[in-house]
């Protein structure tokens, strides 16, 4: 089932209407001690020392930045180029932007052959504004022989 227009269109706008203010979000402590800490915990023993991480529906970079900081190579993958633009001038300033490269597109059509990335992430609630969640999985599954690891977050949808 491909995404309703209207709905994929919602989700569009919607985040680029919030990307500038999107990482106020995070500056609760809600983030900073529990849900940061929890996410690092659960994805930290899985990445791999080196290789390129695809960060599915990433945003702000707010998860791209920090593996970038480790050195690993990513690509940014996210439905709104807003928050792309966001992403692109937090990593710039962090200079950063020799490890990322960012893509436009829907996590449901992920247009990577399979092999690209080492590690999958969807961390947050990309796969939650999917109408159809098991294509956005199965998408982000596509990997090497040696199957990526994967790490997903879901949070209800707007």
């Amino acid at each position: 089932m491909d995404y309703p227009e209207d709905q994929n269109r919602r989700v569009i706008d919607y985040y680029d209407k919030s990307a500038e203010s999107y990482d106020r979000e995070y500056d609760n402590p809600y983030f900073k001690r529990l849900y940061d800490r929890i996410t690092w915990r659960y994805i930290e023993p899985y990445l791999p020392d080196e290789g390129v991480v695809l960060d599915a529906g990433g945003g702000t970079g707010k998860w791209t930045i920090p593996l970038a900081e480790r050195g690993l190579r990513l690509t940014l993958y996210d439905v709104s180029s807003e928050m792309l633009d966001v992403a692109r001038r937090k990593i710039r300033e962090r200079g950063l932007q020799a490890l990322v490269t960012f893509k436009q597109g829907d996590i449901c059509r992920i247009d990577y052959p399979e092999d690209s990335f080492d590690f999958v992430l969807a961390e947050g609630d990309p796969i939650s504004y999917c109408i159809d969640p098991d294509k956005a999985v199965s998408e982000l599954g596509q990997g090497p022989e040696a199957e990526p690891l994967r790490c997903c977050g879901r949070r209800q949808p707007i």
